[in-house]
């Protein structure tokens, strides 16, 4: 059997494209050289996240010396700064492989690990993630621990990825699930479709310096994740209500206790306390029930599917 035989399928490589990045070209370099001697068919699609500090010029020379050989590569310059996540579901919006390769950032990754990943995807795994051994960063290190401590879905646990293969099975199902994507691996976790996870120790662990606008919208998606994705929230916000609740309760039960008892306070101090009492008792107990409710309205409204179902048998 010939080892130089290419994938028929059409696959698509989605790469975000950020300042500040090293080894650009030659990383680049290294994804097209895999590209080329694996697949078929295949398209590159990046996406520049309105950033203008010459990283498409870098990209427009590199291609322009390289024989393409009818390739499809596209660029996609968003109009503002959107993020990450905004930014990425753009380009996949765009991409028609059969399978899609999500790069989040480009770096040094060898063609071993890429087709690995490959291989494990068309043999019937929808998604497959590729996660560094290490997680660099205690605040990386601590939100997925909170994450996948209080996740509805507790099998698929959510690490720091390199990149990822999904299928177009994947693609099709989590757009059927929700109106939005604002956290692509919780919807991939979510989507019931087999997942499967690769570790892969980096060449030379790099950790990502973010702008002061990045950081703002990494720490919005992060609490957004959390209420959307979890009940952690939920839970908070009930501890607190339940809690002040029984505060409530104690200071009534004191009231009582002072009004029935032999030394009297200045007069009509017990009323009004008692009065304070059960009212911030009803107050806090009503919350409770109006916070459950939202959290049941907001899964109502952002997922559109009730159920998912991994796959069909017959027999």
């Amino acid at each position: 059997m010939e080892q130089n035989v290419k994938e028929k399928n059409f696959v698509s490589a989605v790469i975000y494209i950020r300042s500040g990045e090293e080894d650009t070209d030659k990383n680049i370099e290294n994804l097209l050289k895999v590209m080329k001697e694996h697949f078929e068919h295949y398209e590159i699609i990046f996406v520049n996240d309105a950033f203008s500090d010459g990283c498409v010029d870098k990209i427009k020379k590199i291609f322009a010396k390289e024989e393409n050989n009818g390739i499809a590569v596209r660029i996609i310059n968003m109009s503002y700064y959107y993020g990450r996540e905004i930014a990425m579901s753009a380009g996949v919006d765009m991409a028609i492989g059969d399978y899609v390769f999500e790069f989040d950032r480009i770096s040094s990754i060898g063609d071993d690990i890429i087709m690995k990943a490959y291989y494990k995807c068309i043999q019937g795994t929808d998604v497959v993630s590729v996660t560094p051994k290490k997680v660099a960063g205690f605040i990386t290190k601590l939100y997925y621990k909170i994450y996948n401590s209080s996740s509805n879905i507790k099998e698929n646990f959510l690490k720091r990825e390199l990149f990822c293969v999904v299928s177009r099975r994947t693609i099709n199902r989590v757009k059927a699930m929700a109106k939005n994507i604002p956290y692509r691996k919780a919807m991939y976790a979510q989507c019931g479709l087999p997942i499967e996870t690769i570790t892969y120790e980096e060449e030379e662990e790099r950790r990502e310096k973010y702008t002061r606008r990045e950081k703002e919208v990494r720490y919005r998606l992060a609490s957004d994740s959390l209420i959307l994705f979890t009940n952690v929230v939920s839970k908070i916000t009930t501890m607190l209500c339940v809690l002040f609740l029984l505060f409530s309760l104690g200071v009534g039960i004191y009231v009582c206790v002072i009004y029935f008892g032999k030394v009297k306070p200045v007069e009509g101090w017990s009323p009004i306390m008692g009065f304070l009492s059960a009212t911030f008792c009803g107050i806090f107990f009503v919350l409770s029930i109006i916070i459950k409710y939202l959290t049941m309205i907001l899964q109502m409204v952002f997922l559109k599917e009730q159920y998912m179902v991994e796959s069909v048998e017959k027999i």
